[in-house]
């Protein structure tokens, strides 16, 4: 019997932890889920959450939603780096569309080539309290390539994506050079590709071969890939009118898109196309003045030359091409076709052509026009149903100039950006407006061409005040010169104190400036003499906000000249001593201390005693936000207006050490 007793604890304990096991183990929902984005909107919405004009606020997860800490967030020229709960907040940029870019090691998000960032729509804080952006981790194929049974040596890559996975929205038709060849087995692996819908292209020495569409989830490998190397064939033949007439400048395309392999027509409308890989593809045949001629699946056979002869016949929409005052095609202008209120807009295809559709009778009154950022728009035309419109560009300006400093030297690593000051923000149908540039070694530089119109330059360097230059107008076809002036700028020098003069060191001074079209936000923290020193100001006017622990958060008005110093000094009053603010939300109160903000009046039955808090411990932050530079209300709303996850806070206890506590709210 003394044997039998534990025996049969022991049974019970085993079959507890069998049936756990087979419940699932622990609940997820026991796992803090992260903020309660939901809930943090709604709360923005019902104005408990701070979204006014100056502040941006967001968040960076992965696919599933899991938020993603440290990701540094950049938009324009203001960046930010996540909380532990993936939110981040900056100086809002304006409603428009802006670059965006966000780093953090082991994540990445799919972008065109040549390009570093995402271009994004970014509403007005009220339409839009929280930025939702997505990164994913990379992902990977694992493979051979193979050539009639045979590993193929040195093989080359590249992944063509139909959808591939962007920051906010997916990006469709990219192309990503991935590096590495086969080996001597025909095996191949090829990692940090973005999540998506992709296919695995192969060039090799003998010959050229496409694999099987996919679907690459975020962090996984796909295994195993075989390419199939296949010889290639090729196709010829003529592109005529319905008329029997040949078609001059045809563009016929071969590939997954009708893109992959293209030739020009000649004077008698032949063309010739060699190095297709074998297999079906899409074929796609475009000519200015001619409906378009498109084949889903055509087959090319190894070492085969197909022949065929195409007939295009005459346009039954809206048709024809963007050209450059030079009458070159521009591609990747936007056409915009507009009858009253409604709107419609195309992009322009390799040649500047573009076509849209059939069109009803009741938009043969609409007009047209077309845009691109580097050249002055055409004047709307009324639109002509079947019949090839030509919208000639006009063309654009240049700005030249130079950017030096007050005493006539030069800046020798200046960055020069332009806005124009029509729109304020990128262009309509996601044209940016902002263009920019690096002044040479002598301070010189040039932009351009730009649409003619008023722009705004602005140029940053090191360790001097940015430089503007207001409202240059530019001219089509004509050269504009500006001169940028960079000084080391105006200087904020002041003392912060209390009522009764006494020196408060530790205060944290923000200055929240104006410069151009651009939010700009310096800080600092006073030295034990309550000395401090802001550098480098654009001229204008501004907010000072000082902050401190203990003392009554003080705002005032500063005018900051173009250059020279400028008195900051601040008297921050003291908060009475004693002074408390209800934190019913964790059950406790917050008493003002000389510390700190103290803990108070504990509920035993509230989430501070729960959490093993006690009374007397001192705030230090609220997650990872440091106290000291809240108000004592300031501290109190931290933790009475977090999302409802679990928050970190840290306090000091009565012995004098630091430790962090997690609330669960």
């Amino acid at each position: 019997m003394r044997v039998a007793v534990p025996i049969a604890l022991l049974a019970v304990v085993l079959i507890g932890l069998i049936l756990w096991a087979f419940m699932g183990g622990p609940d997820k929902d026991d796992v803090s889920p992260g903020p309660d984005i939901a809930k943090l909107e709604k709360q923005a919405e019902e104005g408990r959450v701070d979204t006014n004009d100056d502040v941006l606020r967001g968040r960076v997860v992965e696919a599933g939603g899991t938020p993603i800490a440290g990701a540094r967030v950049k938009i324009g020229e203001a960046k930010a780096m996540c909380d532990g709960h993936g939110l981040f907040s900056l100086p809002h940029p304006g409603a428009g569309v802006h670059e965006v870019a966000v780093e953090k090691a082991g994540f990445l998000f799919a972008r065109k080539a040549g390009t570093c960032c995402e271009s994004i729509r970014v509403d007005t804080p009220a339409k839009d309290a929280l930025l939702t952006l997505r990164m994913h981790r990379p992902a990977g194929v694992r493979g051979t390539v193979v050539s009639a049974g045979r590993p193929v040596e040195g093989a080359s890559f590249r992944a063509r994506y139909r959808v591939a996975r962007g920051l906010t929205r997916d990006v469709a038709e990219l192309t990503v050079d991935v590096a590495g060849k086969s080996g001597r087995d025909g095996r191949f692996e090829l990692a940090g590709l973005p999540a998506g819908r992709l296919r695995i292209e192969s060039v090799a020495t003998t010959g050229a071969a496409v694999g099987t569409v996919i679907d690459l989830a975020p962090g996984a490998t796909y295994a195993p890939y075989v390419i199939e190397i296949r010889a290639v064939a090729g196709l010829a033949g003529q592109v005529l009118s319905t008329e029997g007439a040949p078609v001059p400048g045809a563009i016929v395309g071969v590939g997954d898109t009708g893109g992959d392999w293209q030739a020009t027509a000649d004077g008698n409308g032949r063309f010739q196309i060699a190095g297709i890989a074998a297999g079906t593809w899409m074929l796609d045949v475009s000519a200015s003045g001619f409906t378009r001629h498109q084949e889903a699946s055509v087959a090319f056979h190894p070492h085969s030359q197909l022949s065929r002869t195409f007939k295009l016949g005459p346009i039954r929409g809206i048709a024809g091409r963007v050209v450059d005052p030079a009458g070159a095609g521009i591609a990747n202008a936007t056409v915009v076709i507009k009858r009253g209120d409604e709107e419609h807009w195309v992009r322009t295809a390799a040649g500047g052509a573009f076509q849209y559709g059939e069109v009803a009778d009741d938009v043969r009154d609409a007009m047209l026009t077309a845009v691109q950022p580097r050249f002055e728009p055409p004047k709307p035309v009324r639109v002509v149903v079947g019949t090839e419109m030509v919208l000639r560009l006009g063309p654009g300006g240049t700005i030249r100039g130079k950017v030096v400093h007050a005493d006539g030297s030069v800046e020798k690593a200046a960055t020069v950006l332009v806005t124009h000051r029509a729109v304020g923000k990128p262009d309509p149908h996601g044209q940016p407006s902002n263009l920019r540039t690096v002044a040479k070694v002598d301070g010189t530089f040039e932009l351009g061409p730009l649409r003619p119109g008023a722009y705004d330059l602005l140029a940053r360097a090191e360790k001097r005040q940015p430089g503007i230059a207001k409202n240059i107008v530019v001219k089509g076809g004509q050269t504009t010169m500006a001169t940028i002036t960079m000084d080391a700028g105006a200087r904020l020098v002041g003392v912060v104190h209390d009522q009764d003069n006494t020196p408060v060191g530790g205060a944290h001074v923000d200055l929240y400036a104006r410069l151009g079209a651009e939010d700009s936000r310096k800080t600092t923290t006073t030295a034990a003499d309550g000395s401090y020193m802001i550098e480098k100001l654009p001229p204008g006017n501004a907010k000072l906000r000082v902050t401190k622990s203990g003392h009554l958060a003080t705002v005032v008005a500063v005018t900051v000249p173009a250059r020279g110093d400028v008195a900051g000094d601040v008297t921050l009053r003291r908060a009475a001593t004693g002074s408390t603010a209800v934190v019913d939300r964790i059950g406790a109160k917050l008493v003002e201390t000389p510390g700190g903000y103290a803990l108070a009046a504990l509920d035993a039955a509230g989430k501070a005693a729960g959490a093993g808090l006690k009374k007397g411990d001192v705030v230090a932050s609220v997650d990872f936000t440091a106290t000291e530079s809240m108000t004592l209300q300031e501290a109190a709303n931290a933790l009475n207006n977090a999302p409802p996850t679990m928050v970190t806070v840290e306090v000091i206890g009565a012995d004098g050490q630091k430790r962090s506590v997690y609330l669960d709210l």
